[in-house]
């Protein structure tokens, strides 16, 4: 987390002295300072809040959407202010959680989602990464989101309580039989304590609103020439400690090639079996799309005058749709028969 929080300026992760740890004893540096939410001490050294809680939010986001390493337990005892130098210090770091790329994209479209009061896609979030442990009711879960949105729908954006919201939906997809991954939960919990420490700084501050706008920033910054470089010369490191292993398997296979002695091995013990059901389900499909086309077609040529046309065309159609009718029912039957008898 140290080497992480370098990119954000004016945060301090304390260092540790090796030297002098051991396995029962972990020494770290001396902190000074106060809590952050301590308005009192801040005025008094007359520390930018609106500075602060800046660099605090960017910190946070940077964890928790760039990163994906985040502080789990940002609660106001763990994050101090040094009073000298307005540096932000995060302490007990026994807490950690990581999140996956998709995971926080995830997060980040669930913000979204809040401020635009989706309850359609904040139902779609909960079913990609949540885990279901019974038998889900989306509507009914769509249902209880939507309401509980609505309720907040009169309050300005500075009275909606982002941290309320979000526990609250979180208990809603719980309730629904939705379990969320522990790391997502730890994320999401961490994101609530950051609002909690925003407002106390910032009443005025719209924390969804400044994750989106942050995220957006320091996704841009991963672009910036000297990150490529840093990523390329890690790719470039990783593909010549593989170089060797590369070069070994490829001998190997042109060895067996020249020989003659190729062997593949491919488990198709069921594949017989698997390919009748897909031979059976495409002549379904196939005679089901052409029937489909048959009654629209048979319709429409049964609608046109005999007067705009030759007079056997209508009674073409008529036949026509006589037949894809019951060649229609026949099919359907043959489903549904095929399907008791899986049953039994």
């Amino acid at each position: 987390m140290r080497n992480n929080m370098t990119a954000i300026g004016g945060v301090h992760i304390p260092m540790i002295h090796w030297d002098i740890s051991t396995t029962c004893v972990l020494t770290m540096e001396r902190i000074e300072g106060v809590k952050i939410t301590d308005l009192e001490a801040l005025a008094q050294a007359k520390i930018d809040r609106e500075k602060l809680v800046d660099t605090f939010m960017r910190s946070m986001i940077h964890q928790l959407l760039i990163d994906g390493f985040f502080h789990a337990d940002p609660h106001p005892g763990n994050v101090f202010v040094d009073l000298d130098s307005s540096e932000i210090i995060f302490l007990d770091t026994g807490m950690m959680g990581h999140l996956a790329d998709d995971q926080r994209t995830e997060v980040v479209n669930l913000l979204k989602a809040l401020q635009n009061s989706d309850a359609e896609e904040i139902v779609r979030i909960a079913l990609v990464l949540g885990i279901p442990i019974k038998p889900v009711d989306e509507r009914a879960l769509r249902r209880d989101i939507n309401r509980l949105l609505n309720r907040y729908m009169t309050a300005s954006l500075s009275e909606i309580p982002f941290a309320e919201v979000l526990s609250k939906i979180l208990t809603l997809i719980f309730n629904r039989g939705i379990r969320l991954p522990s790391e997502l939960t730890l994320a999401l919990k961490a994101l609530i304590q950051t609002e909690e420490i925003a407002r106390t700084l910032n009443p005025q501050i719209q924390v969804a609103d400044v994750a989106q706008t942050l995220s957006k920033h320091l996704f841009m910054e991963q672009f910036k020439p000297e990150m490529i470089a840093a990523r390329l010369n890690n790719a470039t490191a990783e593909l010549l400690r593989l170089a060797p292993q590369f070069y070994k398997a490829l001998s190997q296979l042109l060895r067996q090639i020249q020989s003659g002695k190729l062997t593949i091995e491919l488990d198709a013990q069921n594949l017989p079996g698997q390919l009748r059901e897909f031979t059976v389900i495409l002549n379904r499909f196939t005679i089901g799309l052409t029937l489909a086309g048959m009654i629209v077609g048979s319709a429409l040529t049964m609608s046109v005058s005999p007067e705009n046309t030759w007079s056997f065309i209508p009674l073409l159609g008529t036949i026509g749709f006589i037949v894809s009718m019951v060649g229609g029912s026949f099919l359907v039957f043959g489903v549904m028969w095929e399907m008791w008898r899986r049953r039994k």
